[in-house]
C-alpha cells in the first residue's frame, strides 16, 4: 500500500471479496452443490492470509492506517464485523457437514458388520470356514 488511505482501500476490497467467498461457500453446502473450484480456493487462502496479515500489522502499528479517511476506517469495521459472521455461518455449515459424513460412516460400519456374519467357524474338514465378506448394501435407512 502506498499510504494510509489506499492499505484501507485494499483492506475494504480484502473483506468484502473474503465475505461473499464465505457466503458463496456456505450458500453451497446449503444447497448440496459442489464447493468452490480450486483455483477459487487457492485465491481465497492467498486473500485471507494477506488480510490477516495487514490485520496483525495495524494492530501492531496503527499508524499504518493514521490519515485514512474516518468513513473508510468505520466501513472496515463493519465489513470486519460482517466477515466475522461470514465465517461464523460458513464454519456452522462445515461442522454440519461433518457430522452428517461422520453419521454416514459409522452407518456404513455398522452396515458392514452386520453384514460380515459371525466369526470363522470349523468346517466339515476341520479347517476354518472363510468368511464370507459379502456386498455392503445401501439403500435409504443409511
Amino acid at each position: 500500500a502506498e499510504d494510509p488511505t489506499d492499505r484501507v482501500g485494499q483492506l475494504i476490497s480484502a473483506a468484502t471479496n473474503l465475505i461473499a467467498f464465505a457466503k458463496e461457500e456456505t450458500a453451497a453446502i446449503s444447497a448440496r452443490r459442489a464447493p468452490i473450484s480450486q483455483a477459487r480456493q487457492e485465491e481465497k487462502l492467498r486473500l485471507a492470509n494477506a488480510f490477516r496479515f495487514e490485520m496483525a500489522r495495524i494492530e501492531k502499528e496503527p499508524s499504518l492506517v493514521l490519515g485514512a479517511p474516518r468513513q473508510d476506517l468505520t466501513r472496515l469495521k463493519d465489513l470486519c464485523a460482517q466477515l466475522k459472521d461470514a465465517a461464523s455461518a460458513h464454519r456452522d455449515a462445515l461442522a454440519a457437514v461433518k457430522e452428517i459424513s461422520e453419521g454416514l460412516v459409522e452407518a456404513l460400519a455398522q452396515e458392514a458388520a452386520r453384514q460380515k456374519g459371525s466369526a470363522p467357524s470349523y468346517g466339515a474338514t476341520g479347517t476354518f470356514t472363510a468368511p464370507n465378506p459379502g456386498a455392503v448394501a445401501l439403500d435409504k435407512r443409511a
